[in-house]
């Protein structure tokens, strides 16, 4: 009986800590949790991403979307049913800053608009604030980090570059993941802003992680955190479009 009820408390305590959630100003760059990965996009929502969480939702995995507020003549506000649409489908919904400046040249006040508009947004559109930021070209500085902890932010960069920003084709995109071992426990970086990525390499991306047998997980669950603890804080319900909804 004793030892029975040892097994259970060392079990019940491992379980607490593989749920804990990670300090603000951790900075993150691949899975700890074996058997998965985190497939992340940067830089929509775009006309495509629709289109590719439909692709993720018939592959049941789970993606997370770092969205920026405007970039590329794209708003945040015009695409809100594609934010709902990841956010309702299970996917984490992160933040990438609002006009994808480059962090480590700009002050603190900057910092905090970059990071507070999207937040502004993401409560209007989802009722939620993220509690993750993947800084624009993974780029930052010990300034950077220490402001973004004064937010209540964590940083997420990756471990596997897809190379899609770069040009880089399909196939050898591919490549770079068919050469990972068996647990790779990968951070993704691509982008939902790219039509080949979107339609090609990210539904790839999701067929080789189910064919590896690793399972393909928010970046919260790939780190053992909570959902949605270690995701959001849940700051209201999402409220009606109205003329504040402007980029």
């Amino acid at each position: 009986m004793k030892t029975s009820l040892l097994s259970g408390f060392v079990l019940a305590s491992i379980s607490l800590v593989a749920a804990a959630d990670l300090p603000y100003g951790t900075v993150v760059t691949e899975c700890s949790v074996p058997n998965t990965v985190a497939i992340s996009f940067d830089d929509g929502p775009s006309t495509w991403t629709s289109g590719l969480i439909d692709s993720l939702n018939a592959a049941n995995v789970k993606a997370t979307f770092f969205f920026v507020g405007t970039l590329n003549n794209n708003c945040l506000y015009d695409k809100a049913d594609v934010v709902k649409k990841a956010y309702e489908s299970g996917h984490q919904v992160a933040a990438h800053t609002w006009t994808h400046r480059d962090l480590t040249t700009i002050g603190a006040e900057a910092i905090f608009s970059e990071t507070v508009r999207m937040e502004i947004a993401l409560k209007k559109i989802l009722g939620i604030r993220p509690k993750w930021i993947r800084p624009p070209n993974g780029a930052y500085n010990n300034n950077t980090l220490d402001i973004l902890k004064a937010l209540n932010y964590k940083v997420a960069t990756w471990n596997l570059d897809s190379q899609d920003w770069n040009g880089a084709s399909i196939a050898s995109s591919e490549a770079k993941f068919t050469a990972l071992g068996s647990d790779p426990r990968v951070i993704t970086l691509a982008h939902d802003a790219l039509q080949a990525t979107a339609q090609q390499l990210g539904p790839w991306i999701a067929q080789w992680a189910k064919e590896r047998g690793l399972r393909a997980v928010t970046l919260s669950e790939c780190l053992g955190e909570t959902v949605p603890g270690g995701q959001y804080d849940i700051v209201g319900g999402a409220v009606p479009m109205d003329s504040t909804w402007k980029c």
